[in-house]
């Protein structure tokens, strides 16, 4: 079915599924990120959302995703917002 974190679905939004199948990823690779990232809000954000990024090379794959609640499943979940990959700049 879905991969789970923190023990809550992940349900990737229509666009996020979108920015997954360009950037090759799978649900996944989106919880190995959201697992072993690190904290990469640039601006403070409400309490059940959260952004975690993950540094390869060069790149830097961030993953917003909001806890919510299905009322028609009666289901807590984590919804996948956005999914990015950028260009890290040299220091």
């Amino acid at each position: 079915m879905f991969s789970e974190y923190q023990g809550k679905p992940l349900i990737p939004s229509g666009a996020a599924s979108d920015e997954m199948i360009t950037y090759g990823l799978s649900l996944a690779d989106v919880l190995h990120i959201l697992e072993n990232g690190y904290d990469c809000s640039i601006k403070r954000r409400r309490s059940n959302i959260i952004e975690r990024c993950v540094d390869s090379g060069n790149k830097t794959t961030k993953v917003v995703a909001a806890e919510v609640l299905y009322y028609s499943l009666d289901i807590e979940a984590w919804y996948i917002t956005h999914i990015g990959v950028t260009t890290r700049r040299r220091k």
